[in-house]
């Protein structure tokens, strides 16, 4: 089944600053623990080639307030004019399908 993609924001919309990434969306289909999200996005630049990897300290739910009991890590890669950002599901732990999701990679 296809992920619901609701938004992708910036905060703050401010270019050339280190900003926090938010994003809402929703899956359709169980992913369980280990198990990663993917996102494909054209035309985002930043960071190294080599990938950024995101530490569970990083990751909120959409409120900003705790850690995100869902998704524990992340990485981001760029390759040429397009990113990839991957969310990982935490140990023990699962997403389900048609539950929107609110995700904040902090980026302090």
């Amino acid at each position: 089944s296809a992920m619901k993609f609701a938004s992708l924001t910036f905060s703050p919309e401010t270019a050339g600053a280190a900003a926090d990434l938010v994003l809402d969306f929703t899956i359709g289909q169980d992913v369980a623990a280990g198990g990663v999200v993917t996102f494909v996005l054209p035309y985002f630049t930043g960071g190294s080639d080599a990938g950024i990897a995101v530490g569970a300290s990083l990751i909120m739910t959409g409120d900003s307030l705790s850690a995100h009991p869902v998704f524990t890590s992340a990485s981001w890669t760029r390759a040429g004019v397009s990113s990839t950002l991957v969310l990982t599901v935490a140990s023990g732990g699962s997403a389900a399908a048609n539950d929107a999701q609110a995700v904040v990679i902090s980026a302090s």
